[in-house]
This record gives C-alpha cells, structure tokens and sequence, in this order.
C-alpha cells in the first residue's frame, strides 16, 4: 500500500519490483529451506546426543557465513544480469541494478536469520524466531516513510537490506541467552582442535590430591607412540598467560 501510495505504478516502481525478486526468493531457499531442513536436525540431534552445541556453532556458523557471502557479493556483482534476465526492456534498468544491489543483502541477513532461528527452535524457543517477520516489515516501512521523499524508490530497497538485518538483532539476545556464543578460541577450529582446547580448559590436578601409582603412569615416549597410532592429534601447547 505504501508503495502504491508514495510511488504510484511507474518505472520506479517497476524497478524496485524486479528487486524484490531477490529477497522473495532468498527467503524460501534460506529461511524456509536450507537452514530449516538441514540445521534444525543438526541442532535436535547434537542436543539429543547431550552434545556441545557452542562447538557445533563454532564449527558451522563460520562456514555458513562464508557461504553466505559469497552467494551475496555473487548477486550484488551480478546486479545488472540479473535484472536483464527478469525483466528485458524495462524503463529505468539502473534504477533496477541500484535497488537489486542494496537488496543483495538479505542473502546473508536472511541466512544468519535462518541459522538463528533453527538453533533457537532447536531449543523449542519460538518467540524470537516468530519476530523476524515483524523486524524485516518494520525496516521497510521505517525507511520507506522516512526517505521516499529523498532518494525515492530506494528507499523501499534500503528498508529491505535493513529488515535483513533486524532479522539477525531481533534474534541475538534470545540466540545469547539459550544457545551461547561459542568460546573465541574455538571459532573456526575443527572438532580436534576444540578438544585439545577443551582438555586445556579442565581445571588442574589439586596439589593434596594424590598422584596414580608409578607404575600404571606410562612414559612421555610410551604416550607419543600411542599417540602416533592412533588418530588424536597431539595439542599444541597453550600460551603462557601475560
């Protein structure tokens, strides 16, 4: 409605309609599809196992934003293709490749959206995951109503990237508070070397405690040729404290 009320049915709004098309389809591949077929399993089945779930986040939210973009700066590059291919001839072609590229946004805003929402419902917490829509819908009118009158149509393409985001903040303080942020050290790290870390993070020996007999301690030599048959890997050693 208030497209039709600050725009009317024009070039400009021809323009930003080939623009939606991006969104429209980012959020049933990524919403809808990927992260809620793929990581809602993967979430139920780590807590079922009474698995770590920071580490499951630490091994696939790095990967996943990645992912996310590269399939962005792909349809931000590939503006001007795209809104060829939808819609040849139209009026005003470079309005269409502005407000396509602002909305290339929302395949990474709606796919941390999406990896929020599967952890959260996971966890059978479904009011943060409800919200999203409410966030992406308050961008798109907040700015919409704010700066048509500046920038025109673009304004409508700048509060969908906007609405992308707010999906993800809507989101934060719930993800925070039920799931975790994964610990620094171990972003990024593969599964072994989140176990060395958590063997490091086990607290140390008490001194009064008393030490195992001598004769079932096996040698430094007779730990790393085990080691070396097997397929733990040996822990770098942690840095000194400054």
């Amino acid at each position: 409605m208030l497209l039709a009320r600050f725009f009317g049915a024009g070039g400009a709004t021809d323009a930003f309609l080939v623009a939606w098309t991006v969104p429209e389809t980012a959020f049933c591949l990524v919403v809808e599809g990927a992260m809620s077929l793929v990581m809602v399993p993967l979430f139920s089945r780590t807590l079922a196992q009474q698995g770590s779930v920071r580490d499951l986040v630490a091994a696939t939210l790095p990967r996943v934003t990645v992912a996310l973009l590269i399939a962005s700066a792909a349809v931000l590059l590939g503006a001007p293709l795209l809104v060829r291919a939808v819609a040849p001839g139209l009026a005003d072609p470079a309005l269409a490749v502005t407000c396509t590229r602002l909305t290339a946004i929302t395949v990474l805003g709606f796919g941390i959206a999406g990896y929020l929402s599967a952890a959260l419902r996971a966890h059978h917490v479904f009011a943060a995951p409800a919200a999203i829509h409410l966030a992406y819908n308050a961008g798109i009118i907040g700015l919409m109503w704010t700066l048509h009158g500046r920038i025109g149509v673009v304004s409508a393409a700048a509060g969908v990237a906007l609405g992308g985001v707010l999906m993800v903040l809507v989101q934060l303080p719930s993800f925070v508070r039920h799931v975790g942020l994964p610990h620094p050290l171990r972003v990024g790290l593969p599964h072994r070397a989140a176990g060395c870390v958590g063997r490091r993070d086990r607290p140390a020996r008490s001194p009064s405690a008393p030490s195992p007999p001598s004769s079932s301690t096996p040698s430094a030599g007779s730990r790393r040729s085990t080691w070396s048959g097997s397929s733990a890997p040996d822990c770098p050693p942690a840095p000194s404290p400054t």
